[in-house]
């Protein structure tokens, strides 16, 4: 399980809530802007966005190798990334 500093939380929380609101805004314009019957086509989207991000993932792993390891400070900075895009993700997925 991976150890959250408080930071991580406070961070991810509000890029969470930020986000949440700019695609709303976003999602909110853009439906004015497209025919009302092509509105229903939009519900595919997140399908093909998943395949093709499974499809992507899976290409990834079958060509990595192990032999490459990122530098102390490079770690270090994914760390504290990951920490706030967990946050932030745990945050979208709950609404």
């Amino acid at each position: 399980m991976t150890n959250f500093i408080i930071g991580h939380i406070i961070i991810g929380q509000y890029v969470g809530i930020f986000v949440l609101v700019i695609l709303s805004l976003i999602g909110a314009f853009t439906a004015m802007l497209i025919p009302q019957k092509w509105l229903g086509l939009l519900r595919v989207v997140p399908l093909f966005m998943g395949i093709k991000t499974a499809i992507s993932n899976w290409r990834i792993s079958k060509d990595s190798t192990d032999d490459e390891v990122p530098a102390a400070s490079e770690a270090r900075k994914n760390k504290i990334l990951g920490g706030i895009i967990s946050v932030y993700t745990l945050k979208v997925a709950s609404v």
